[in-house]
């Protein structure tokens, strides 16, 4: 039986067919982290875009948990999980480890229980710089790909209303 082929989009807005049994599948969860009507954003490295904080969920870890662990990586902070917001299937290829990943990604209004601080050793290859930003910083030119599709939840929870 020939192996067919999915169509993954890159880090860069790209597309890219892979194989099928090429790709991994990965469960992820994302904090949209709210205060003050601003969101928690990180930069990425090898796009210069900003992201949300959070990432891949381990076998182990329930959502909640690897959600909580990922945004102490990427940004050093405690924080109370909220509602769930939003969900997104996506097939993306991760351009710096040449690997295909079929991942569900679940997205959490979070509140910060600790401060963010600069001096924050990040855990994290990809995420640096996390920063308060208002949502109207925040578009399609300027976020991840993957992430484009809170952007209007994110103007919706923020009582701002979606560009879109």
């Amino acid at each position: 039986m020939e192996d067919q082929l999915v169509e993954c989009f890159t880090m860069f807005g790209k597309k890219k067919r892979v194989l099928l049994s090429s790709l991994s599948f990965r469960p992820a969860a994302y904090g949209v982290i709210v205060q003050d009507g601003q969101v928690i954003v990180v930069n990425t490295r090898s796009t210069g875009k900003y992201s949300l904080p959070g990432g891949g969920v381990e076998a182990e870890e329930t959502i909640e948990e690897g959600l909580k662990r990922e945004i102490k990586e990427e940004i050093g902070i405690d924080i109370d999980i909220g509602d769930f917001i939003h969900f997104n299937e996506n097939y993306f290829y991760y351009d710096p480890l040449n690997e295909a990943v079929h991942s569900y990604q679940y997205f959490f209004l979070c509140f910060p229980k600790t401060s963010l601080k600069g001096d924050h050793v990040i855990q994290d290859l990809e995420a640096f710089d996390p920063q308060w930003m208002t949502i109207d910083q925040l578009h399609e030119g300027n976020i991840q790909g993957p992430e484009i599709g809170i952007l209007p939840v994110m103007h919706k929870l923020l009582g701002r209303k979606s560009e879109k």
